[in-house]
């Protein structure tokens, strides 16, 4: 945590301080780490911890969907259900509510 040269108050990586001290132009702030994504070959920084089996793992955002979907779909199939049931009745429910005038 960085501290207000002039009152020592904690800024973090603010450009301004209550006290008037203003951060000069050029001056870097302090970035964060990019966290890379589980996926192997994924590129993108990590926004989300989400517990897998083998233990946590960190993704993006459009991997953790993935993730989410086969956990979903596997859920499904463990109770009967036809895979993609969700997402098909999902699609049949918004297809009967966007016909219907509000």
């Amino acid at each position: 945590m960085s501290a207000c040269p002039k009152c020592d108050a904690e800024i973090h990586n603010s450009t301004y301080c209550g006290c008037g001290w203003k951060r000069p132009k050029g001056v870097q702030q302090e970035t964060h780490q990019h966290m890379p994504c589980a996926h192997e070959t994924c590129a993108t920084c990590a926004i989300i911890r989400y517990k897998v089996k083998t233990g946590w793992a960190d993704f993006c955002y459009t991997h953790y969907i993935v993730e989410v979907r086969k956990e979903q779909d596997a859920q499904m199939d463990a109770k009967g259900y036809k895979r993609g049931y969700a997402s098909n009745l999902a699609k049949t429910l918004a297809a009967q509510y966007s016909s219907k005038t509000l």
